[in-house]
């Protein structure tokens, strides 16, 4: 949805949020033509029990490795209306970090 091209964004990102991470370059999240590692991210459910497509902007998923499971591959995901300072997804960013 966003306009401009990977570049641009990229520095409309630096400029105005002071961005210093690596971003992804566009991609369809959803549907024909979808970026294989949302293909894999979709799979994880939220909060709810609910997987399935990208609903809205901002969707956020949290990788890391689960304990829990022998150190295997653990996604977590919260839907766009999860706020940053959401104890849960703080929680899961935390873990993931170890």
């Amino acid at each position: 949805q966003e306009p401009g091209t990977d570049a641009e964004i990229a520095e409309f990102c630096t400029l105005n949020y002071g961005v210093t991470f690596p971003l992804l370059a566009k991609g369809r999240v959803n549907g024909r033509g979808l970026a294989p590692l949302f293909g894999e991210l979709k799979r994880a459910k939220d909060p709810s029990g609910a997987a399935g497509i990208v609903r809205w902007n901002f969707e956020k998923f949290v990788v890391g490795t689960d304990p829990a499971g022998g150190g295997q591959p653990s996604i977590r995901r919260f839907r766009s209306g999860t706020e940053p300072s959401d104890a849960a997804l703080r929680a899961a960013i935390e873990d993931a970090l170890g």
